[in-house]
């Protein structure tokens, strides 16, 4: 049971993507539900807990479909209606652009409007693009975000600063 995670999570293309910045690792962590030729082949000791399927079917549980889902959702929040967005972001961070490319199947999907992103891939409605910069109170203000809701869940999701 505690390997199920490895199963449902498909192998994640961990390669720099072209044209960024290289940082230096701090240290090397390796997952405690890695696989085992993982594990021993990072020569590191295991870190975080074992992911337990039967916990997860206990009232109130942590589900780890739950947690990708929610993952998902506060990236695409990166993006918005506007044209070009996601590529201006993307000049700042590729990572961003890599994190909706494996969302939303493909670089050209990544590229669409939130609207059409939380519609085609998490049949969500979305009733509200925030976008707010400007000042209050001396200090600068910068929040974008959304609002979107189906029939099981209300989702409100805010993203990183993108300005410099």
């Amino acid at each position: 049971a505690s390997r199920a995670i490895n199963e449902t999570i498909a192998p994640i293309d961990i390669r720099e993507p072209e044209g960024s910045p290289t940082m230096p690792k701090k240290e090397e962590f390796v997952l405690k539900d890695s696989s085992p030729e993982f594990i021993k082949a990072a020569g590191v000791a295991p870190k975080g807990r074992e992911y337990n399927a039967e916990c997860a079917k206990k009232p109130g549980a942590i589900k780890i479909d739950e947690v990708l889902l929610g993952t998902k959702l506060a990236c695409v929040a990166i993006t918005d209606d506007k044209e070009g967005t996601l590529a201006k972001v993307g000049k700042m961070n590729p990572w961003h652009i890599e994190a909706l490319k494996m969302i939303t199947g493909s670089e050209e999907e990544a590229h669409k409007p939130l609207t059409h992103i939380l519609k085609a891939h998490f049949n969500l409605e979305c009733d509200k693009i925030i976008d707010y910069s400007g000042w209050s109170g001396g200090r600068p203000i910068d929040t974008q975000g959304y609002i979107a809701h189906n029939d099981e869940i209300v989702v409100v999701s805010f993203r990183c600063t993108t300005s410099a």
